[in-house]
């Protein structure tokens, strides 16, 4: 699965579980620092959306420096849910800032995928993202 592909299909996902979601399209340069932002009631979500294959680990790399600099922000100002979601061999899997931001403050260059969070149907999205849908 692309990149694009993976981020257009979760964004309808999170619609399905009725939130208001956006695919932020690319600029020029094709980076932006999220990948999807939502809001549902009092929950909202910015993520950005990696697809990972043949590997057992996320690397930190990946993340791009604006991105950081994105992720510290929003985590920092708002409520918001901060992270990103793994597509790797057909599941997902979630990230969250926080948890991201301490691998590398340990020195970590990736992580690996069985540590994050899987989700595997939409009362386990709710689960895992934050507040359930009221």
């Amino acid at each position: 699965m692309t990149g694009s592909k993976f981020e257009q299909e979760f964004c309808e996902v999170l619609k399905g579980l009725g939130y208001w979601a956006l695919n932020i399209p690319k600029n020029k340069n094709g980076a932006q620092p999220f990948d999807i932002v939502a809001m549902h009631g009092n929950t909202v979500l910015a993520i950005d959306c990696k697809v990972c294959s043949g590997q057992s680990r996320f690397p930190l790399v990946r993340i791009e420096d604006n991105q950081w600099t994105a992720f510290k922000t929003v985590h920092d100002r708002t409520f918001a849910w901060v992270g990103i979601a793994v597509y790797y061999h057909g599941e997902v899997y979630f990230y969250q800032y926080k948890d991201l931001e301490s691998a590398l403050k340990h020195g970590l260059k990736s992580v690996p995928i069985d540590q994050y969070h899987k989700w595997l149907n939409k009362e386990e999205i709710k689960e895992t993202i934050g507040r359930y849908l009221e």
